[in-house]
């Protein structure tokens, strides 16, 4: 009895837990974006970085959660706040809709990274986002303490997870969530099966 009220006491804390962490997601996202049209908006007499790589700069210190902004025109970046002039060839076909990508690690940083790509006249502009910020979303010490193993033998004891484990599960669950929801459709690009199977798996 006391195992079947932990797991329906479980899934209705993480369930509300991830409601909350979309919307804090989702605000992570606007920041990007933000940056992206600060980027688009400088002038642009040529594809030279000279100029635009330390106006990008400055934005990326104003502006929270954004660790690089880039330019970029036809598919390929030329321009970037951190090495300032590049060229880097980056195909539109790996983002979701075109303006959202998530990367294993970045060239200076071994944790996932959301790039975030806003388009205009042809140019431009990507924003990464380190995915530590997302990480540190997802993570909540009550659940952690909480969350049991609920696979196995339903007469079987519950036992607990390690800390990483929970803490990549609940990671991998709020970017399929965060997916669905900026793609606004009920296929998730981690699984490409419907976001409500896709979170009872981890919920269940």
């Amino acid at each position: 009895m006391f195992y079947y009220f932990s797991i329906n006491n479980l899934r209705e804390q993480l369930q509300n837990h991830l409601l909350t962490a979309v919307e804090e997601i989702n605000n992570i996202l606007a920041f990007g974006e933000q940056s992206n049209k600060r980027a688009l908006s400088l002038s642009f007499h040529d594809l030279s970085c000279d100029a635009e790589a330390a106006d990008l700069r400055e934005s990326v210190v104003s502006e929270p959660y954004v660790r690089a902004t880039n330019l970029g025109y036809l598919g390929n970046i030329y321009c970037t706040s951190l090495w300032g002039p590049v060229s880097i060839d980056n195909p539109v076909s790996g983002y979701i809709k075109d303006s959202l990508l998530l990367m294993h690690k970045s060239l200076v940083s071994d944790t996932p990274l959301l790039v975030i790509r806003t388009e205009k006249n042809k140019r431009i502009a990507f924003s990464e986002i380190d995915g530590i910020y997302i990480q540190e979303v997802s993570l909540d010490p009550d659940l952690v303490n909480l969350s049991v193993q609920l696979s196995g033998p339903i007469n079987s004891p519950p036992h607990l997870h390690d800390n990483i484990r929970i803490q990549f599960a609940l990671f991998k669950l709020l970017l399929s969530t965060l997916f669905c929801s900026f793609k606004r459709t009920k296929q998730c690009a981690l699984s490409q099966e419907p976001c409500y199977k896709l979170a009872c798996v981890f919920l269940l």
